[in-house]
């Protein structure tokens, strides 16, 4: 009675915002929709049947071996291990209507848990849009009014994976409590977060720049990181005492879960021309995952371009500021700055 089961298909379970946004916020919702945060997980992946009608191109399904490290990372976040999960190459769930004239009815075989959630399809963080790379990702928003679900989430997870590692995969608490509008002020920087070149950015010469133009206005801790040599607990820890963070958008962003109320986050994207198309529609430059973290309610997000002068698919390895772009992005980590350690102001 303390378990729930959890079928799952993972879908490029190979990248932490998926794996984070995909996977566990729909786990998440369909928990708290029925009151069982509380319980453990018995989770289970099942694989999809390989017919046309099933899109499985990138799924964990095709590339295990890829998303296993990753699951072996990410998992303990939800309280539980890949070593306690199970794969079921064949299962399938058989309903039978109560209006049913058979007279023997099918009945699964496994028993695990006294309770289950399935379902997870719109549950994620962009529902039927992609991530925003398209115009039409814009047309209509999906995550409207999710704000609080969003914050509940946060905490879910932190105290899953902070008391697991205690050895209990429970808990629904908050870490490190830190006044935000007192110095020193913490900025994250998180530097080449993306295994794509063209958002595998280097972000020195902004922390460099900031020292330099607000070191004497504000007390500064600027931590310069880069994610992947991190433990997830550790750079959980790290997010959430932080007064911002600078990053560049895709799954490296995906820390931006774990700041506390009243924090900032600077949204890098690749900015491509505005008559660059594709097969699968008009580019808008990459503003991944903007649905989402526009609608965290409990942090302010900015999105600045990071520039690139050529076609989708050129590789650059700088961010290509320009001398304006720099001073836009001095003068909005000032005001940001500026908002949080008056915060108390408004009491």
């Amino acid at each position: 009675s303390d378990h729930v089961f959890v079928p799952w298909n993972s879908f490029h379970g190979f990248n932490p915002g998926h794996i984070i946004t995909d996977d566990f916020l729909p786990i998440y919702t369909l928990l708290s929709y029925f009151d069982l945060t509380d319980r453990e997980l018995a989770m289970v992946h099942i694989d999809l049947p390989d017919n046309d009608s099933t899109h499985r191109w990138d799924n964990c399904q095709n590339h295990r071996k890829l998303c296993e490290p990753y699951m072996e990372r990410f998992l303990p976040l939800i309280g539980t291990e890949l070593r306690k999960t199970s794969t079921q190459y064949t299962a399938t769930l058989d309903s039978i209507s109560r209006t049913t004239t058979t007279t023997t009815k099918r009945k699964t075989r496994y028993v695990c848990a006294a309770h289950g959630v399935a379902g997870m399809g719109m549950l994620t963080d962009h529902g039927r849009k992609l991530h925003g790379n398209f115009e039409k990702d814009f047309l209509w928003t999906h995550n409207i009014g999710r704000g609080d679900s969003f914050y509940r989430f946060r905490n879910w997870m932190i105290g899953r994976l902070l008391s697991g590692e205690n050895g209990d995969a429970r808990g629904d608490v908050d870490v490190e409590k830190r006044d935000l509008s007192r110095p020193p002020y913490r900025i994250v920087v998180s530097n080449n977060s993306s295994t794509d070149a063209r958002r595998n950015i280097s972000f020195e010469e902004h922390a460099a720049v900031l020292r330099s133009e607000l070191g004497k206005k504000y007390e500064l801790d600027i931590r310069r990181v880069e994610l992947s040599d991190m433990s997830v607990a550790d750079q959980v820890k790290l997010a959430t005492g932080a007064s911002m963070l600078i990053t560049a958008a895709g799954g490296g962003a995906s820390i931006g879960h774990f700041l506390p109320r009243g924090a900032s986050m600077l949204v890098f994207f690749a900015e491509f021309p505005p008559d660059k198309e594709v097969s699968t529609g008009q580019y808008n430059g990459w503003v991944m995952d903007w649905d989402t973290y526009n609608n965290f309610a409990y942090i302010r997000t900015h999105w600045l371009p990071i520039r690139h002068g050529g076609n989708a698919t050129d590789s650059n390895d700088s961010s290509g500021q320009s001398e304006a772009d720099m001073n836009v992005f001095v003068k909005l980590v000032d005001q940001e700055l500026d908002l949080i350690s008056h915060v108390n102001d408004y009491d």
